[in-house]
């Protein structure tokens, strides 16, 4: 009777460990997920699936293309550039998009004058020494389509403002992907101040001009990316 007594008591402790470590299992996911979401980094959907780890990072690749165009009064010409040295990943799962986390070397900035491109370097535009970096993050999950919207957040020069690509889908799988994407920013807004007034107004583009250079820039960008193996 006492071993009968002592076997269903082991069996209830048993049960009660079991059901313990479901519980605290069940908690900590539960806790994961809610922690990411609070931080603002992800739907509760997504969240639940990096806990799943159904999510898969993609890299992007130097195929890709990040250029810009503003125009210059002063010589009536639109001037293009782009930097030719960046870096980022993303989480990727066939349909969306979400953690993107990109940099841009400043110091690669190429505008086919060499001049010019050293005088952007400097303190009077992008401070290359102190701000070597032009960041873009993204805050959300994004579902990809035809043509679809991507929110982010830039920062250059150490100031952070929100932006809303426009962008397209070109072509993707699960291990691969490519967007084309524009936008266009104040640069002022980033501190990015330099200009000097024309002695008269001049129209461009059909845009009158009434400083040197515009003060928006017009963003366009090519995101290949792969996944990681």
């Amino acid at each position: 009777m006492k071993f009968l007594i002592m076997a269903s008591l082991a069996i209830t402790l048993s049960c009660n460990k079991a059901k313990q470590v479901v519980d605290e299992a069940v908690n900590t996911t539960k806790e994961a997920a809610e922690t990411v979401v609070d931080k603002g980094t992800q739907s509760v959907t997504q969240a639940q699936e990096v806990v799943a780890g159904n999510l898969q990072p993609v890299t992007l690749t130097q195929d890709s293309k990040i250029e810009f165009k503003v125009l210059k009064f002063a010589k009536l010409a639109e001037i293009e550039g782009k930097f030719t040295k960046f870096q980022g990943v993303a989480k990727y799962d066939g349909k969306n998009l979400s953690n993107i986390q990109a940099a841009i070397y400043v110091n690669s900035i190429d505008t086919a004058d060499e001049k010019r491109d050293g005088h952007l370097k400097s303190d009077e535009w992008f401070g290359v020494s102190e701000h070597p970096i032009i960041s873009f993050t993204t805050s959300s999950s994004t579902e990809l389509g035809s043509s679809f919207d991507l929110p982010g957040e830039i920062q250059i020069k150490g100031v952070k403002q929100p932006i809303t690509l426009q962008a397209k889908l070109i072509s993707n799988d699960i291990d691969n992907l490519v967007i084309e994407a524009t936008g266009v920013i104040n640069r002022t807004m980033f501190g990015l101040n330099w200009n000097k007034p024309l002695d008269e107004e001049v129209t461009l583009l059909g845009k009158i001009g009434k400083i040197a250079v515009d003060e928006d820039v017009t963003l366009n960008l090519t995101i290949v990316a792969k996944a990681q193996k």
